[in-house]
């Protein structure tokens, strides 16, 4: 039993070697986020997606983004998406905005008419909000 105990001197420095702890969980990869990083993809990258219509039609792809707009304003004449009505007094006019992608695989430009529905109060311009759902099967 003698050989188990030993004195402890608080000046003496510990010669056993212990393996640092380490941690088991796996890390995620980083995420760059910045506007720095956004920037410098976008200018190394062949193709940068405008963020409005005023961009698009100054940029070099100007006549690909007027041909997928009209493309899609023709599709939505075409089925008859809206009626054009007179402007009811002291009601908001939901303002519309066009959102740009690049389709990478088939190398397509593609804009999607959007309503900007956040200038819409509830109650007043709409009452009934409906949310599409796919059945379990």
């Amino acid at each position: 039993m003698d050989n188990l105990t030993s004195e402890y001197n608080p000046g003496e420095a510990v010669s056993a070697s212990i393996a640092p702890r380490r941690s088991a969980r796996l890390h995620k990869p980083k995420t760059y986020d910045s506007c720095a990083h956004t920037a410098t993809v976008c200018k190394t990258q062949s193709m940068c997606v405008p963020v409005n219509v005023y961009e698009a039609l100054r940029g070099p792809d100007a006549q690909k983004w007027t041909d997928a707009i009209m493309k899609d304003s023709d599709n939505l004449k075409s089925k008859d998406v809206w009626d054009i009505v007179q402007r009811p007094l002291n009601r908001n006019v939901i303002d519309c905005k066009w959102v740009l992608a690049i389709k990478r695989d088939p190398d397509r430009y593609k804009v999607r008419l959007v309503a900007r529905g956040f200038w819409q109060k509830p109650g007043v311009d709409y009452s009934e909000t409906f949310y599409g759902l796919c059945p379990f099967t």
